[in-house]
């Protein structure tokens, strides 16, 4: 090699390096946003858990007033549900149908301030799932049917609702981030 042609190779190490480390922390950079999704997403469908739990308290409620009392019995347990809780705002019974209607808080308490927007964000339009009960695929709406009661669950979609066959009621405001399995 020439001595010029080494002076030149020299001069474009610095550039190389440079170039290569900016390529990096662009690649460094996707994953950390990638990630940062992710976990934003698992700690919404942490607070969706949190509002099915609170359902399925209400859930075998709804069964147990329609297995005692019917109709009546359901329009009655309907008026004495009023749970809350953090993430939360309000878990709604229909007397009529016995469809039970989560409605989950936008206003965060700011914990973590990034993670709070994002989840309010998310949530501004769409913060509720619903649970339908059924009876051998019929819906709950009159007395006297007997059978082990099944549940769906809708929030933006229904597939799982479906591919069971079961009825569905769409929430008004479906939420659409954040569903576990069973409200998909």
């Amino acid at each position: 090699m020439k001595d010029s042609e080494i002076c030149a190779a020299k001069r474009r190490a610095p550039k190389m390096i440079i170039a290569l480390i900016v390529v990096l922390m662009a690649v460094l950079f996707g994953l950390i946003s990638l990630a940062n999704v992710k976990y934003q997403d698992a700690r919404i469908r942490t607070r969706t858990s949190e509002g099915l739990f609170l359902g399925d308290t209400i859930r075998q409620s709804v069964e147990d007033a329609y297995q005692s009392g019917g109709m009546a019995g359901m329009a009655a347990l309907s008026k004495d549900v009023a749970v809350q809780s953090r993430y939360v705002d309000n878990v709604f019974v229909n007397p009529a149908d016995g469809v039970i209607t989560i409605t989950f808080d936008v206003a965060i308490p700011n914990q973590d301030m990034i993670l709070s927007g994002f989840f309010a964000s998310s949530l501004a339009d769409a913060n509720q799932l619903t649970l339908t009960p059924s009876i051998d695929g019929k819906r709950v709406t009159i007395d006297g049917l007997s059978g082990k009661m099944n549940w769906a669950c809708a929030s933006a979609t229904h597939e799982t609702a479906t591919a069971n066959g079961l009825p569905y009621t769409m929430p008004a405001h479906p939420l659409s981030r954040g569903r576990v399995s069973f409200c998909r």
